[in-house]
């Protein structure tokens, strides 16, 4: 699980870029069965990660945002066929609704060998993609963030 952990901070990261496009929007807080609830969809999603520690002090332009979102989007789209509905619920609960750090969040999910490999494939994709969008300084800010939220 460990050799996940960097690029699904990347995909966090090219997640997170997205929802700086938008307004913040924010869903209360109500009990969710795993049966019954649906995963976020990519505007909820898009909105919610720009609040994540790996984003503090990462200003990103508008001209950034826009290039950046339909990246999130078809990163999204990917993710989703990796992992079930149950998976993503579980992950999104605990990382945005309750707060947990990220790595338990990630271990809530009970990825599979094939899926810890899927994702790692689609969030290296996604990093190469995002990386020559940002600024150096950008990078660097992110980077300081993974290693202070997100490293064992």
């Amino acid at each position: 699980m460990k050799s996940l952990m960097q690029p699904l901070c990347v995909g966090v990261m090219a997640a997170g870029f997205l929802g700086f496009a938008g307004g913040a929007i924010a869903q209360p807080r109500q009990p969710v069965s795993l049966k019954q609830a649906q995963p976020p969809d990519a505007q909820t999603l898009f909105a919610q990660a720009q609040r994540l520690p790996i984003f503090a002090g990462v200003n990103m332009t508008q001209q950034q945002l826009t290039v950046l979102r339909p990246i999130f989007e078809q990163t999204h789209a990917r993710i989703n066929r990796v992992l079930t509905p149950e998976q993503q619920q579980k992950f999104h609960q605990a990382l945005i609704e309750e707060g947990r750090p990220f790595q338990e969040s990630v271990d809530l999910m009970d990825l599979t060998s094939q899926q810890e490999a899927q994702l790692d494939n689609i969030l290296k994709m996604t990093g190469l993609q995002v990386a020559p969008i940002l600024t150096p300084e950008q990078r660097e800010q992110i980077q300081v963030n993974i290693d202070t939220h997100y490293s064992d």
